[in-house]
C-alpha cells in the first residue's frame, strides 16, 4: 500500500507572541492593536487568540476590520 502524506494543518488562530512574530512587531504592539479594537481576537481557555485571517488582512491593508 502506498504511503499517503498529509499536509500539516495551518492554525485557525494564534496567541499574541506568535502573532507578534508573524507580523514582525513587538507583543506590546499586538496588545495595543487588540486594545484599540483594530485587531479582532477571541478568548479560548483564558488565553487570547487572534485569527490568522485577521493577521493576513492587517498585513495587507494596515488594519483589520472588526467582525
Amino acid at each position: 500500500m502506498p504511503k499517503v502524506e498529509i499536509a500539516p494543518l495551518e492554525p485557525f488562530a494564534v496567541d499574541v507572541p506568535t502573532a507578534a512574530k508573524l507580523l514582525r512587531v513587538s507583543e506590546r504592539s499586538v496588545w495595543t492593536l487588540l486594545k484599540e479594537n483594530l485587531l479582532p481576537s477571541v478568548s479560548i481557555g483564558g488565553s487570547r487568540r487572534i485569527p490568522i485571517d485577521a493577521l493576513r488582512l492587517l498585513a495587507k491593508v494596515g488594519t483589520a476590520a472588526k467582525p
